[in-house]
Order: structure tokens, then sequence, then C-alpha cells
């Protein structure tokens, strides 16, 4: 049960945070950045966008899959009878959540180094966005671990 709170409290934390940026971005208003200003360069570089995406975007819609399917996981758990009826749609969406948690946390990854060596500027709000996924890969590996 502690797992499910966990991982639906990070997802929270995750949407939160993007809404703010992509609210701030729309309205062309700049983040609220710790020290420098570094935030803006990095949220306004050319590493900002996926496919013509803004990584925002995509950081939300990450965080509202793991939110819903952390949801039906839970009421799977409880044995909740709509849910608990659909069991290969919850194996389905285990592999779909495992993969797209797996994906996510190489392009946070990628996004440190983008950070690191190519923007050469830090946002607070990225790191935090990748602690929060890193985060829920050491949740998943240690729940996989114990259970």
């Amino acid at each position: 049960m502690t797992y499910f709170i966990f991982m639906i409290v990070l997802a929270l934390f995750g949407v939160g945070e993007t809404v703010y940026l992509i609210s701030k971005r729309r309205k062309n208003q700049k983040p609220v950045c710790l020290g420098k200003d570094d935030c803006n360069l990095v949220l306004n570089s050319k590493y900002n966008k996926i496919f013509g995406v803004h990584n925002d975007v995509l950081g939300l819609v990450f965080y509202a899959f793991v939110f819903i399917s952390h949801l039906i996981f839970l009421a799977d758990f409880l044995a909740i009878d709509f849910v608990h009826q659909a069991d290969d749609f919850v194996r389905i969406l285990l592999l779909a959540f495992i993969f797209v948690l797996f994906v996510s946390f190489i392009m946070s990854l990628r996004f440190v180094f983008l950070m690191a060596f190519k923007v050469k500027a830090w946002c607070q709000w990225c790191v935090g966005s990748a602690v929060t996924v890193g985060l829920m890969v050491l949740i998943v590996l240690f729940y996989l671990g114990t259970a």
C-alpha cells in the first residue's frame, strides 16, 4: 500500500511542477528560479523540445499516466471489482508503465547531461523532475525486490 501512496504523491508533485511550467511558458512569464536566472536559459534552449513538443508537456503526460495507472493498480490491489475483473488490462498497463518509466528515466539522464555539458546552466525545476523520476525508479526497483 505504501508503494502506491509514494508513486501517487510523486506523480502529483510532477503534475504540479509541469502545470506550473506550462502556465508560465504560455503566459510568457519567467518561472521563479533560485539563485541565477539559469532556469530560463535551460527552458528557452533548443533542447526544450522533442519532435516539436515542449518537454514540460511530455512531463505532464508522463506524470498524469503514472497517477492514473497507479490509481488503477491501487484499485486492483484493493480488489475493487471493476478493475479486478480486468486482469489482462492491468498486466498490459503494468508493462506499459515500466516501459514508459524506463524511457522517462533515460530522457531525464539525457536532460541532466544537456544542462551540464551543452547548455551549461541548471534549472531547479528540471533537476527536480529528474530527481522525481529517479525516485520513482528506485521505488519500483525496491518494490519489485520485495514483492
